[in-house]
């Protein structure tokens, strides 16, 4: 029996897995896990045969990176790319809990399961294997937490474990709803409209000064002026990812510069006559935040061109990792 939010029953317990308090039921034994590595689970359980494994168990792990880690699709995909084709069988579905929305996937067929460490890439083909994996989205942000919730093992035993899978977030499956590929993406674009209290109950007092009140850090001294990791960069106010990594250059201003937005319609560009000069300013066009401004003063890049944008106004996700590996740090 799962219990409601929050409740413990004689047949689950509540354990901590980073920021998350999850039910799992009492008859998965917890494993120690190692140190934390940036490809390490940060909770793990041996989930024991209950007839349906021929003797084998299962395994339940939680990961955390404590970033998007390449959104929604990209790490379904993952999951999806563990099972070889043609007897792949995919039900994806998503739903709401507690804790956060999730989106899952229902794996069946041959896994190409992780052998040795996840640096070495190698597996081993299993047939008649199953996985529910489940990214569920943390947190009631802009830009939310990401953690990834991952049952495997025996199709008849994890068929037999789903419904305490979605137990641990006090879900319940019969609310769940078909969800398909870019889905996610989709809804995320469409037009983001908040009352002023909405806003400043979202973001951070620095956030707000500079998304809503078209302020601006201090150079040098912010978060991404120096920063050029491999992924994408996200509107801190409404999550609609604006620039790539592949686009961001030393400018020697002081704040990110990118020689072009990710897609030109996730951008707005507007006049600006304030303080005295003339510039065009930079939003987001999902939530109309003010992100920066864009100069034609970047000569040696192939657009000519330098959107100068606050740190703040931005959330850094990760490139998403090959299939086959958990997403990195």
């Amino acid at each position: 029996m799962i219990g409601a939010a929050g409740e413990q029953t004689s047949e689950t317990r509540r354990v901590s897995a980073g920021g998350l308090s999850l039910q799992v039921p009492r008859a998965w034994r917890p494993v120690r896990v190692p140190p934390r590595s940036k490809l390490g689970p940060i909770a793990q359980f041996e989930v024991p045969d209950v007839g349906g494994g021929g003797g084998e168990g299962a395994e339940f792990a939680v990961f955390h990176y404590g970033s998007p880690t390449g959104g929604v699709d990209a790490n379904l995909e993952r999951w999806i790319g563990q099972f070889l084709e043609p007897d792949r069988v995919v039900k994806l579905t998503r739903g709401r809990s507690p804790l956060g929305a999730y989106y899952l996937a229902d794996i069946a067929g041959t896994w190409k399961k992780p052998d040795g460490p996840p640096m070495a890439r190698k597996t081993i083909d299993k047939p008649g294997s199953r996985m529910v994996g489940i990214v569920l989205l943390a947190g009631k942000s802009a830009v939310p937490d990401y953690y990834f919730l991952r049952l495997s093992g025996p199709a008849a035993l994890v068929e037999s474990q789903a419904t305490a899978v979605r137990g641990c977030l006090s879900a319940d499956p019969a609310e769940e709803k078909p969800y398909e590929l870019g889905q996610h993406q989709a809804e995320k674009e469409e037009k983001v409209v908040r009352t002023e209290r909405e806003w400043r109950e979202l973001l951070t007092p620095d956030e707000f000064d500079v998304l809503r009140r078209k302020g601006t850090e201090r150079p040098f001294v912010n978060k991404y002026h120096d920063f050029f990791q491999a992924g994408t960069y996200a509107c801190a106010a409404c999550g609609q990812e604006l620039f790539n990594s592949d686009t961001k250059f030393h400018s020697g201003c002081g704040w990110p510069a990118f020689y072009a937005a990710q897609a030109g319609d996730r951008v707005k560009l507007s006049p600006d006559f304030s303080h005295g000069m003339v510039r065009t300013e930079v939003t987001c066009a999902r939530c109309d935040s003010h992100l920066g401004h864009i100069f034609d003063d970047a000569p040696k890049t192939p657009t000519g061109q330098r959107y100068c944008i606050n740190s703040v106004a931005l959330r850094f996700i990760p490139r998403a990792p090959e299939a086959g590996r958990e997403p990195p740090k």
